[in-house]
């Protein structure tokens, strides 16, 4: 299962909902929701890399 596919996923359902079947602040509060969601899911994506290069990497 992947986590990072599933919350932007998430995040497009709940915009398009937010943008298509609401008006006003239910808008503007889905899309918030869709946009913290987004960012969940790059961070997932981003969980467990490391920055600093392995010794036993190549190069």
């Amino acid at each position: 299962m992947n986590w990072t596919a599933i919350t932007h996923l998430t995040a497009t359902v709940t915009a398009g909902v937010g943008v298509f079947l609401f008006e006003g602040s239910r808008t503007v509060a889905l899309l918030a929701i869709a946009a913290v969601l987004f960012v969940v899911g790059i961070v997932l994506a981003r969980h467990g890399d490391d920055p600093a290069p392995r010794p036993d990497a190549a190069e």
